[in-house]
């Protein structure tokens, strides 16, 4: 029966009488009733003052052959659609039939009831006086819609709800081998579609099946599918994407770059000429959380869709940030980008946990502030609003998504809690204590969660008597519970008493056993020596603070067409940007980045540190290149460079020069505490030397003086930044009691006024105003002169001064006789890509020897990640580890031959051999040579420019404000890397002694982990990847699992956010980052590992990373554990 409604209650008032027009013989044109009529009458109908409408000559035609299809949202005045309304037919026509008179009347009145308004039966509704315009705007007439995962019976659902909106064009994309064939119907969501088409007559509806993409590591079937999309819907591009649920983890893996890939293909050509046009094409995407997947533990998982735990979903969290991220990226090409979080609704999935647990049904109805479940049926009008042109304004929106504050439940709620506070209620006048709202038949959602949190018992609810025995079971029950929990404190409070208690017995003991036993400098911490009062305000980076609760720290990700800066400071990324917006080089945006970071986060880097750089030059087979980029001009930047910048050890160094006997008549001497603060731990700045080689090299698209002018101004004012405020007000005790890791400059003049506010007594905060007056006329003079006046002159005499007064033994020599290091860059391959780094003592040749390792197992990555592959990643870093034990600064050791074979793919080979895939072994298995060696501190980042040529730089002051000390003439904060060499000693606990090839000797450079990388793409020549990491020892683990997680179908900011692990030999056990997925977690222990986790928050290792795809876009992250923000253009 071809019929067209204007609202549902007439399509359910026509279908409910189709028997009686079939009986009757009619066909529907036949007649035409009611207000519709008054509207119809220009079209061929004729009515007369005392009767229904009666039928014309071209009412009484033929009804046409073709079928539309209803729409819940027509507009009963829109001419491309024929509606009617129900009345009687005409008398005429009922003269036909043999119904008697009697009959006809009857048949008359009841259907003159229905419509009659005041009838208590008749449906109605209320139309507004844009009535018309507003359902229009909600339909999906003309739309391609998109659903994925349409197993999932929200998005199969939605997808119904597209059809009922009058969408005529569904795409369906499910996984491969899908839960989607139903026990009882043996039906594809397509299949069930496509009955529903049928059986309510619209032909015009166009339902396709298609498989999602399934090899996450090529991603070789995102083109297939964009293809098979074109050829069902040729010249169609996508309306409306709705993302279903991933079914698990390795889902959500291949579910991220299709959503990219689907959303780049949604913004083609509609981007908007200015900021008052609109686009050319409003496309929506709409993102769904599943209802029953993971509760938002503490710390909650940071990354959208492949941030769940294994085997569970992406919940609200997870979904609402990556609609915040994607609405940015594609608010002015025309696509909306919107989520549904739906809290708990009633599905085959919850219905199934709820039979087998019915204890859940109350505790989610009492973490929904309704009060009950949801029905899928409910989330239809929400996810047509976010379809339609209704929403054209509307982005980055959700509905639902907000999350308990109960750290026992924290869930995705659909409606929002109350925000007001409960007025207090008025005692009763028999004198009994305050009930709830008379209105309220259960405890409201607020005070649900207020007594969960306090302990204490709920009141009654209004109109419940003390008669009632179900009521004061319940309120005895409560009781009892809030009595248990009394007690469960107590005796915590009690337990956490005496376990401390022994830990203080016990470290007063070891304190005292230790130097008797040990003899030797120790790790951290302080102590150390003999006699003497010994100050302990080193940090220990071998102790780190477990997870805490909380969410993780916001993560960001940028691109671009033109360049793209990652560090660990926004204010830094975008100074680097404007460099390369005018015309500069990938090497003159590092240098103002990386001099900006040594002014804001002057803890990390500064000009009195050092590092290693690894520059690429562009790639001449594809990109046009500036006149800088001359390889005549620059035949240093015609191949890939690496520059040695480290700090070096003072003419005067020796190897025992921080030994317990070093100054036998000294009682204060603390070898330990020397290394690390004061003058003698000072060595010969490097960083200005290596930006001096990297601009000779490969800058000079800007002038020297333009790269530090900026800086220069930067550092005369600027407010406290993240980072800096973490720096100098947390404290040794991880809470908010006790003395801060900063302490010790209350004691010092320029330091307290520098970092505190007036007064002395508070540390700066997070907004406050610091000014570095006395390092800003230092960057000036170094702009116009040039970085030799930093190594003699006035510049390097004020710094020897400083250094000689604090007990150093830097002198002006030490000074003029530094020079960088530059070399070739050393060369590798990994899974097809060319890669670039550095040379000995960085850590580039120990990643290499990690990359040839994990490169030689044929399955490490189309397996994904697994236990087995994590525990081969730590056992290879175990290795990689007792090989650094041979590793020092090649002029000054005699270990060529080994230094040569590490990174070679044989000395990888037999690596491999010694590999066991079921267990973990002792610490002689690896054969480390000597003791393992901690290094700290640094600050990466990461460029890529207009023209391909990168640079991947970490600069460093290594401890926390470096030696702590600054020269008030030139505001320069000194280094403390003599704290990175080894010091002759007895052997430890493991009967390892300290390396001989890293002893300090004056011109030597100490060890160091850092591993700056740059990487190309595959079988070519241009540039791909540059990264690198910051954190010490732990950095080319970082970095290597940054590769990895890339190769496992990450994009690059899950792949810098993802929780990692590290292992280092001693202490033995691996450190795991909070969040990581528990299941592998438990293979781990099941191969034999201990191990640790401690908080992802805490900024121990950070990785910064830009990349270009194949079509010249730049992505740009920056690590969340360092509250880093990238930039691009």
């Amino acid at each position: 029966m071809p019929c067209l409604v204007s609202c549902p209650f007439v399509a359910n008032e026509i279908r409910s009488q189709a028997r009686r027009l079939a009986r009757l013989k009619l066909r529907p044109e036949q007649y035409s009733f009611g207000q519709r009529a008054q509207r119809s009458a220009s079209r061929g109908h004729s009515a007369s003052a005392d009767g229904p409408l009666r039928p014309t000559q071209a009412a009484m035609a033929p009804a046409s052959s073709s079928t539309a299809r209803p729409s819940l949202f027509s507009s009963p005045a829109s001419p491309s659609r024929r509606a009617f309304s129900t009345a009687t037919p005409s008398r005429k026509a009922l003269a036909h039939t043999k119904l008697s008179q009697h009959e006809v009347e009857r048949f008359e009145a009841s259907l003159l009831k229905r419509r009659d308004p005041r009838s208590d039966e008749a449906e109605q509704v209320v139309k507004g006086r844009r009535w018309g315009r507003t359902m229009k705007s909600l339909g999906l007439q003309g739309k391609l819609c998109v659903v994925t995962h349409p197993q999932d019976p929200i998005a199969l659902t939605l997808a119904t709800s597209f059809l009922e909106a009058g969408s005529s064009d569904l795409a369906l994309l499910s996984p491969p081998n899908p839960p989607s064939r139903s026990a009882t119907t043996r039906q594809t969501p397509g299949d069930q579609l496509r009955s529903l088409a049928r059986s309510k007559g619209w032909k015009d509806a166009k339902i396709v099946d298609m498989p999602l993409p399934c090899t996450p590591s090529t991603f070789k079937g995102l083109d297939a599918t964009k293809r098979k999309l074109g050829e069902a819907f040729p010249g169609r591009p996508i309306d409306v994407l709705c993302c279903g649920p991933p079914t698990d983890e390795a889902d959500a893996v291949r579910s991220t770059p299709l959503l990219h890939a689907l959303a780049d293909s949604m913004s083609a050509s509609s981007e908007a000429k200015d900021a008052y046009s609109l686009p050319s094409r409003n496309a929506s995407i709409i993102l769904i959380s599943t209802p029953y997947g993971p509760r938002v533990d503490l710390p909650q998982p940071q990354l959208p869709l492949s941030g769940a735990k294994s085997g569970e979903k992406p919940g609200a969290a997870e979904m609402s940030r990556l609609s915040g991220v994607l609405a940015a990226e594609y608010a002015r090409k025309g696509v909306r980008v919107n989520c549904i979080a739906p809290g708990f609704v009633k599905t085959p999935v919850t219905a199934a946990l709820l039979e087998a647990d019915p204890s859940l049904a109350r505790s989610w109805q009492d973490a929904t502030p309704l009060g009950r479940l949801g029905g899928v049926e409910e989330l239809k009008g929400a996810a047509v609003l976010f379809a339609s042109d209704a929403s054209r304004f509307t982005s980055m929106a959700g509905i639902g998504g907000r999350e308990s504050t109960d750290t026992e439940e924290r869930t995705p709620l659909l409606a929002p809690p109350p925000l007001s506070t409960d007025s207090p209620t008025p005692s009763s006048p028999t004198g009994s204590a305050a009930t709830l709202s008379p209105s309220a038949s259960r405890p409201s959602y607020r005070q649900r969660a207020l007594s969960r949190a306090s302990g204490n018992p709920l009141p009654l609810a209004a109109g419940s008597t003390d008669d009632d025995p179900a009521v004061l079971a319940e309120a005895e029950a409560e009781v009892a519970l809030a009595r248990r929990r009394a007690r469960r404190r107590i005796w915590a409070k009690r337990i956490l008493l005496g376990v401390l208690g022994f830990v203080l017995l016990a470290g007063i003991v070891l304190s005292i056993v230790l130097p008797l036993t040990v003899g030797r400098r120790g790790r951290g911490g302080g102590g150390g020596g003999e006699g003497g009062k010994k100050k302990k305000d080193t940090p220990d980076m071998t102790h780190l603070p477990p997870p805490r609760p909380g969410a993780r720290n916001p993560s960001y990700m940028v691109s671009g067409w033109n360049g793209a800066v990652a560090s660990e400071e926004e204010r830094c990324s975008r100074m680097g940007v404007d460099v390369l917006r005018e015309n500069g080089t990938a090497v003159d945006a590092a240098i103002t980045t990386a001099l900006c970071i040594g002014v804001v986060n002057s803890f990390s880097s500064g000009i009195g540190g050092g590092g290693f750089m690894v520059i690429r030059p562009p790639s001449s087979s594809r990109h046009g290149l500036p006149s800088t980029y001359d390889a005549s001009q620059s035949p240093r930047c015609a191949h890939p460079v690496s520059i040695d910048f480290r700090e070096t050890a003072p003419l005067a160094s020796h190897p025992d020069m921080f030994t317990s006997s070093a100054r036998p008549d000294d009682r204060s001497w603390d070898p330990n505490r020397a290394s690390k603060v004061g003058g003698l731990a000072v060595g010969v700045p490097g960083e200005l030397r290596g930006f001096q080689a990297a601009y000779e090299a490969c800058g000079g698209g800007v002038s020297w003086e333009r790269i530090f002018r900026p800086v220069a101004q930067l550092a005369r004012e600027f407010k406290v930044g993240k980072e800096l405020h973490r720096r100098l007000n947390a404290r040794w005790t991880g809470g908010q009691e006790g003395p801060t890791i900063s302490e010790w400059m209350k004691e010092e003049e320029d330091w307290r006024a520098m970092f505190m506010r007036p007064g002395g007594n508070d540390f700066l905060q997070e907004g406050d105003i610091v000014r570095r007056e006395a390092y800003a006329r230092t960057l000036e003079k170094l702009g116009k002169e040039g970085a030799d006046v930093f190594y003699d002159g006035e510049i390097a005499d004020r710094i020897v001064e400083t250094v000689r007064k604090e007990g150093g033994i830097l002198s002006k020599q030490d000074m003029r006789d530094y020079k960088a290091v530059v070399r070739r860059a050393e060369e590798g391959t990994y899974r097809g890509r060319r890669y670039y780094t550095g040379s000995y003592p960085s850590g580039g040749p120990i990643i290499r020897m990690l990359l040839n390792v994990l490169d030689g197992y044929a399955d490490f990555v189309d397996g994904g990640r697994t236990g087995v592959s994590e525990h081969r990643f730590i056992e290879a870093l175990k290795f990689a580890f007792a090989a650094r034990t041979n590793v020092g600064d090649p002029p000054f050791i005699d270990n060529a031959a080994k230094l040569a074979e590490i990174p070679t793919r044989k000395y990888a080979d037999a690596v491999r051999g010694n590999i066991t895939d079921d267990r973990t072994h002792k610490l002689s298995y690896y054969q480390p040579r000597f003791d393992i060696k901690e290094d700290h501190g640094t600050t990466h980042l990461a460029v890529i420019d207009q023209w391909g040529g990168a640079v991947s730089l970490t600069t460093t002051v290594n401890l926390i404000f470096g030696s702590r000390v600054m020269d008030k003439e030139t505001g320069i904060i000194l280094n403390d890397e003599m704290d990175d060499f080894a010091t002759p000693g007895l052997p430890d606990a493991f009967g390892l002694r300290p390396s001989p090839f890293n002893y300090p000797a004056g011109g030597k450079r100490p060890l160091s982990s850092t591993s700056p990388l740059i990487m190309d793409h595959v079988n070519s020549d241009d540039v791909y990847l540059s990264l690198g990491g910051s954190g010490g020892s732990r950095i080319f683990g970082a970095v290597a699992q940054t590769l990895l997680n890339l190769d496992w179908g990450h994009d690059l900011s899950s792949a810098v956010e993802a929780p990692r692990v590290h292992h280092q030999l001693l202490p033995a056990y691996v450190s795991i980052e909070s969040t990581f997925r528990p299941d592998l977690v438990k293979e781990l222990k099941a191969r034999g590992h201990d191990v640790t986790l401690f908080d992802i928050n805490i900024g121990i290792a950070e990785v910064q990373a830009v990349m270009r795809d194949r079509d010249g876009r730049f992505f740009a992250a920056s690590d969340s554990r360092k509250n880093g923000v990238p930039a691009a253009y």
